[in-house]
Parts: structure tokens; sequence; C-alpha cells
């Protein structure tokens, strides 16, 4: 048997430390150095998973040579730098979305990640959602779709409301709900328009709440909503909708939990994820998943999806309604 990937976790706040301890159970992959900037958190994380080192220093990862992959969760502004610096390295990337806050360093990650010859899948969780496989599986090219994801307000001071660190709410989720539409349309988004402004947010500079029209490529049309003015607690923060060229059209809802499908003018027909397999919640919302994705990508069993492209065309779609809104024009992608 082949020895498992040795990997480190760069960034031990939350989204870190459950990729370490999702990894925990995985026999082919063993999570044995953390970094933070906060020496305590990198500390902690070594405690709680094990390993072999804790550290504050970044470049003690970069330099390691016995590590073969890492996991990137710290702040949106310090994917481009890290994910150049491991690329560099010649390790395997595990990067949280989004890829990064600006499409030109998308660009720029998807261009270290071909020369240096590695894997990195982004952290687009909602492709291995059970209940969105199944939905995709029973209706098939869709001819209308819609995403709303609003969650409740965020503090001004928080991080992710900073401009430069994390690009707000619309970047910061949003990237998942553009995704999600990109992946159930099957198509490439080809043109956007979009309204909205800054209605809770302390920034002139975040566009926080926003409603826009997509155009796929395949003729396809979404509506997006996405802000943080309340979340919707009785279908949950987020949820889409997608009709069907063959007549089969579905409601998704409960975080991704639950669906409802009718086909032909029957139905409704309720799926569970229970009913697909598990009710665990990081199998339902994709997290293992997306985790198995990556460890069988570097072991060269599976592709590296969602990768560069998935993470690049969700930055561009978001940067694009931003754009649209600041022009008042429909805005080609």
């Amino acid at each position: 048997m082949a020895q498992p990937i040795r990997a480190g976790v760069v960034g031990c706040g939350g989204r870190g430390r459950l990729y370490a301890r999702l990894c925990g159970p995985m026999a082919d992959i063993d999570v044995v150095a953390f970094v933070d900037a906060r020496e305590e958190s990198a500390q902690a994380a070594l405690t709680a998973f094990g390993g072999e080192y804790a550290t504050t220093d970044v470049e003690r990862i970069w330099s390691d040579k016995s590590l073969d992959a890492v996991f990137i969760a710290t702040w949106h502004d310090t994917h481009t730098p890290y994910c150049l610096a491991a690329a560099a390295a010649g390790k395997q990337i595990f990067i949280e979305k989004p890829l990064a806050l600006t499409v030109a360093e998308c660009d720029a990650i998807g261009e270290a990640v071909y020369r240096a010859g590695v894997v990195l899948v982004a952290g687009f969780k909602l492709h291995w959602c059970p209940v969105v496989l199944e939905v995709m599986a029973r209706v098939g090219t869709p001819y209308l779709l819609t995403g709303q994801m609003m969650d409740n307000p965020w503090g001004a001071s928080h991080w992710a409301t900073q401009p430069h660190t994390g690009g707000g709410n619309v970047l910061s989720q949003g990237c998942h709900t553009a995704d999600l539409l990109c992946l159930l349309a099957g198509s490439e988004p080809a043109l956007v328009s979009g309204a909205g402004g800054t209605f809770t947010g302390a920034h002139p500079d975040i566009l926080d709440n926003v409603v826009a029209t997509v155009t796929f490529a395949n003729g396809a049309v979404a509506s997006m909503v996405q802000g943080d003015l309340g979340h919707n607690s009785y279908l949950s923060k987020f949820f889409f909708q997608v009709w069907g060229r063959n007549g089969v059209h579905a409601h998704l809802d409960s975080r991704l939990h639950r669906a409802l499908v009718w086909d032909g003018g029957h139905g409704p027909q309720e799926i569970r994820a229970a009913d697909l397999g598990s009710d665990d919640v990081w199998v339902v919302e994709g997290d293992v998943g997306v985790l198995r994705a990556f460890v069988d990508a570097v072991k060269g069993d599976g592709p590296a999806e969602p990768g560069v492209a998935a993470g690049r065309r969700a930055t561009r779609l978001v940067t694009g309604i931003f754009e649209s809104i600041r022009t008042g024009q429909m805005v080609r992608l």
C-alpha cells in the first residue's frame, strides 16, 4: 500500500480545523503540521488532531520537503500569495473558497499551478452534495434557475466585510451561489446584469446585497439573490430552484439536505439526503466529498475538480455583477 499523503494546514480557524478533523478517518492522508498567525491556534490544532509540529512560520510549511500537500484556509487576500508559494514549493493545494478576490489573481494561480504541475482543488463543496447530484441527474439541462443565499447581517468590523481582506458577503459567500448556479446550468455564464448596493455595511466600496440575472452559453437563464439582510429560517439561508428542459423541475432547500421534485406534473417527490446514504452534515453539505476529491486527485485516481476553472468562473461572475451595478450596463463575461 502506498504511503499516506502528508499534509499541512495553513490557517487553524474554523475551516482549517474542520479539514483536519474530516481527514482523520481517511487512511490515505495524514495531517501532520499546523501553521497560524496566532501561536495558540496552531498549538490547539496540534493538540486536538495530533501531528508533528505547530508553528507561526508559514515558510516552514513551504520548505518542509516531507509535506506533499497543504490546506490553505486563511483570509481571502492571502490566497494568491500562499497558492503561488505552495505551487513553487511543489505542494498539492486545497484552497478554501473563493479562489481569489480578482480574476487576475485567479489567472496567476492557474498559471503557477500549471507550471508547477501540481493539483489544486478549491473548496466549492456544493459540487459534492448528494441531493444536488441527484437533482442534476433528474433535471438535466435547465431552461431556468434561481439561487438565493441571504445571511443575517455581518458585522462591520469582521475581516470578511473589509474590501481588501475579505471582499464582502457577495464574494465571500456568493461565490458558492454563483458556483452552484453554474453547476446546475451545466454551462459557462455568458452575460450578467445586476442591481444592488451597500445596504447593511459600513464600507461603500463593498456592494453587500445584490440581485442579478445571468444568461448562460447554453441559453439557460438564472436569477441570483445574495446578501446579508436576514436569512429565511423556513427554507434556510440558501435555496435553489431549477426547471429542466425534460419537464422535470426541482426545489432545493434546508441547506441542500432536501429537494422536492416534480416530473411531468407528477409530484412532488421529496428527496432527503439521509435517503441517499447519509445524514452526516459534513457528507450532506459536501465537505467530505470535496476533500475526498482532493485526496483522489493527488493520488491520480480522479480529476482535480472543482479546480482553477471553477474558482475563476465564480469570481468572474461575482465581479461581473459588481461591474454591472457600478456601470449600469449588462456585462459580457
